[in-house]
């Protein structure tokens, strides 16, 4: 149910859709503009209102289903052999671990080491040198972005939620900054 929150009244309305176990959608007044002047009818309030309404309830039964794929994914996750290993890694829950299997096709053999899934990955530098000038490291050109996604969110959930990569990088952060 849509409710235009412009009056007393409204707050009412409110409570009594709640005590009665009614989902509400809250929008905006700016969001509820943009989206009813999208709409091409005859610029009736009526048809506007009714279109907002109808792209709030698409929106909810997108996030429904976005939840339910969700739960999928952990699902599949769950029942793969690498699960346990990919779970030890701090910051790579179901969703970035499966986004892992994927990237990598489920089969770490391919990768000899850490240097080459690095390497795959894009998060290890690579030697650009020419002439006499020796050492130069840039970003690579090739890479698997998806994977180097995968790593960059894991990387940045473990250092909200992991206090030895906290610890690691405010160290290296230190070091960084003092030399």
């Amino acid at each position: 149910m849509s409710v235009d929150v412009a009056d007393g009244m409204a707050s009412l309305l409110v409570c009594l859709l709640l005590n009665h176990g009614q989902t509400i959608v809250h929008l905006p007044g700016l969001a509820v503009n943009r989206a009813s002047a999208g709409y091409c009818g005859l610029g009736e309030t009526d048809a506007k209102d009714a279109r907002v309404r109808d792209l709030a309830l698409e929106l909810l039964g997108l996030h429904e289903k976005i939840h339910e794929l969700d739960k999928l994914i952990d699902a599949r996750f769950r029942e793969d052999e690498l699960t346990a290993v990919i779970s030890t890694m701090p910051g790579l829950g179901p969703l970035l671990g499966a986004e892992f299997l994927a990237a990598t096709g489920g089969d770490l053999s391919r990768f000899p080491g850490a240097v080459r899934l690095a390497a795959f990955s894009g998060v290890a530098p690579v030697p650009r040198d020419s002439g006499n000038v020796n050492g130069t490291l840039h970003r690579p050109r090739r890479y698997h972005r998806g994977l180097q996604r995968v790593f960059y969110r894991s990387a940045m959930i473990s250092i909200r939620t992991c206090p030895e990569s906290r610890a690691f990088y405010d160290r290296e952060r230190a070091e960084k900054s003092s030399g």
